[in-house]
């Protein structure tokens, strides 16, 4: 296991090719806004490396328990400072063919939330934890509303996010009235990224339940912050939408009036 430390891997991920964006990594970092460091791969070649990585290693990994692998990704996952190495722990258990085993050991990967920085890596937690939550249903839901008033702004996220990752790929949906609930507890949630989960999740629940959903915006309209609006209603139609903007228009409007009276 030793030669196969976060810093090994990282070696190994710089002698795999030439990364595709290397003389754009100022870009880069202006799109994932990570304390990380970025080489520059392209996701493409990240999951070339990852393929690669499987079947190079194929022997080690299958000598592992299920406890153990974890152990080893999580080494990974805490150790390095690579953007790209550590979505490999990431691409492991998001693997149609892990996903037994990440059911085994999924207390551990919610522990992995606690180093987040950045959307991209959230959103492949979040991929997991979605499959976790289909299946293990309240155990991980324990954890994700905990999560909806903690003081770490990735957890909140994690705590919107995770309930839908992408709804029309879950067979087991979660119940959008709670779900609601967690939304409207994050409407005034001052972090960005927060605030884009808090539109996600509007999102993929409009798409279980319409009407429902399409009440909640309506009635929150002046409470959807910048961040979230563009997601939160990107699957009404132009009607709705100009409706909508109206409305959030003439509250601004009568909020300002108010302001000015007082």
């Amino acid at each position: 296991m030793k030669s196969l430390s976060h810093q090994n891997l990282e070696k190994l991920l710089l002698s795999s090719g030439r990364p595709r964006y290397a003389k754009s990594l100022k870009i880069l970092e202006s799109i994932y806004v990570t304390s990380l460091r970025l080489h520059g791969f392209n996701l493409p070649q990240q999951r070339q490396f990852y393929k690669s990585f499987l079947d190079q290693n194929k022997n080690f990994l299958q000598s592992l328990t299920p406890r153990q692998r974890v152990k080893f990704w999580t080494s990974i996952w805490e150790s390095s400072d690579s953007h790209e190495v550590l979505n490999l722990p990431i691409f492991y258990y998001s693997d149609s063919r892990h996903h037994e085993e990440a059911l085994l050991v999924s207390r551990e990967l919610l522990g992995w939330a606690g180093r987040l920085d950045n959307w991209a890596h959230s959103d492949g937690l979040s991929a997991i934890y979605a499959r976790l939550l289909e299946a293990q249903g309240p155990s991980i839901d324990a954890t994700l509303k905990k999560w909806n008033s903690h003081k770490n702004p990735w957890l909140r996220r994690q705590s919107l996010v995770s309930l839908y990752y992408y709804s029309a790929q879950r067979k087991k949906i979660f119940s959008v009235d709670e779900a609601l609930k967690r939304i409207k507890n994050l409407m005034g949630d001052s972090h960005y990224y927060v605030q884009k989960g808090v539109g996600w999740a509007i999102r993929e629940a409009y798409n279980v339940e319409p009407r429902k959903v399409l009440r909640f915006i309506e009635t929150n309209i002046h409470m959807i912050p910048s961040g979230a609006y563009t997601a939160a209603t990107e699957k009404l139609n132009a009607r709705q939408k100009e409706k909508l903007r109206r409305q959030r228009k003439e509250h601004r409007k009568a909020s300002r009036g108010s302001k000015i009276e007082s």
